[in-house]
């Protein structure tokens, strides 16, 4: 794990430096994310796709020189429906109105908080072992519903500022 961290880091670094040497970097929008978080023994996992938060969250930085203000930190709830929106802001192209998600430009830009109230998740059965999930997340709640499961486990609710861990 902690070689591919190194990797990515110094990779992304090189791009970085890149753009910089050859000026690059004064007209590019740099978005680095992935697919989603990890679990690593949390809940008694190691993958990636059930809705608790570890690996509900997905890294997203954005980079724009003398654009963006660096070291900015947002907890608003994103989601990856956003990057083309926030791509066709940013280039200063209409965002078709059927477009799912938002731009997330005025949060970047400190003009926004937030551009969601609540996200959807939804994984589909994966084999016999990872159910199927549907989710809904808030701020301050998580519903996570398995519709294949029987009795108790087919419904959870959190409260996340109560229960960060998500354990009762």
């Amino acid at each position: 794990y902690y070689r591919l961290v190194k990797s990515v880091d110094d990779n992304v670094g090189r791009v970085l430096d890149y753009l910089k040497e050859s000026g690059l970097d004064k007209n590019t929008l740099v978005i680095y994310t992935s697919d989603q978080g990890f679990s690593l023994g949390e809940h008694g996992f190691y993958n990636k796709q059930w809705m608790y938060e570890n690996p509900l969250h997905a890294p997203f930085l954005v980079k724009s020189a003398g654009v963006i203000k660096s070291g900015q930190v947002h907890e608003s709830m994103t989601s990856h429906v956003d990057i083309a929106p926030t791509i066709l802001d940013f280039a200063g192209v209409a965002i078709p109105e059927d477009m799912q998600g938002f731009s997330l430009k005025p949060l970047l830009l400190g003009q926004k908080e937030k551009v969601r109230e609540a996200s959807y998740y939804h994984f589909y059965s994966h084999g016999e072992r990872l159910p199927e999930m549907i989710g809904v997340r808030t701020e301050r709640y998580k519903l996570i519903h398995y519709p294949a499961m029987k009795g108790d486990y087919q419904w959870e609710l959190f409260d996340l500022e109560r229960d960060s861990e998500e354990m009762k």
